[in-house]
């Protein structure tokens, strides 16, 4: 049998974490394709362009934006618009909408993270957006707190990639296979 102190200590030491939650910000925190598909749809509509579904998802405007932009203008005759110019203006709407007061942390991930917090499961989230606009919406979504932020830097590559969710993991401090 233990001393006093050592009995009182076993008692009140939080269990350490032995697992680990991870997910992408700004696809499952909010609505953020959603809103990407709008800003594009807007940007695109003013160059007499209709995107629709169809197209958002033949032409991969997700991830990466400049590369998928660049083949559905080239697709539809549209050489001669800048797609650089497009992605600033895009990306310009999409981050005034992400942090609109109306934007709301997704109520089944707010559930999911209460539930985490309770068991002592560590959490992790991973963003391509820039650093400013990520943490300002970490800030915005109620999250600073909970959830430990890593920011990717976004190349010119499919995303997220396997290293990415490595990286994250690893930030939180939880093997993958633990989380």
């Amino acid at each position: 049998m233990g001393t006093p102190t050592e009995e009182t200590r076993k008692k009140t030491a939080p269990m350490p974490a032995s697992a680990g939650l991870v997910f992408e910000l700004e696809k499952l925190a909010m609505p953020g394709q959603r809103l990407l598909f709008e800003a594009c749809q807007k940007v695109l509509k003013d160059k007499q362009v209709a995107l629709t579904p169809v197209l958002w998802s033949r032409f991969g405007l997700a991830t990466p934006l400049a590369q998928g932009l660049g083949r559905l203008l080239e697709t539809l005759d549209k050489k001669s618009l800048a797609t650089d110019k497009l992605v600033r203006e895009i990306q310009d709407i999409y981050f005034r909408e992400i942090t609109r007061p109306a934007i709301k942390l997704n109520a089944a991930l707010s559930a999911l993270l209460t539930e985490a917090a309770k068991l002592n499961i560590k959490i992790g989230a991973l963003s391509f957006l820039p650093d400013e606009q990520a943490q300002a919406l970490l800030v915005h979504l109620g999250l600073k707190e909970a959830v430990c932020l890593r920011v990717m830097q976004k190349d010119a590559m499919i995303v997220p990639t396997p290293d990415c969710w490595l990286m994250t993991c690893k930030a939180i401090g939880v093997p993958a296979r633990r989380c």
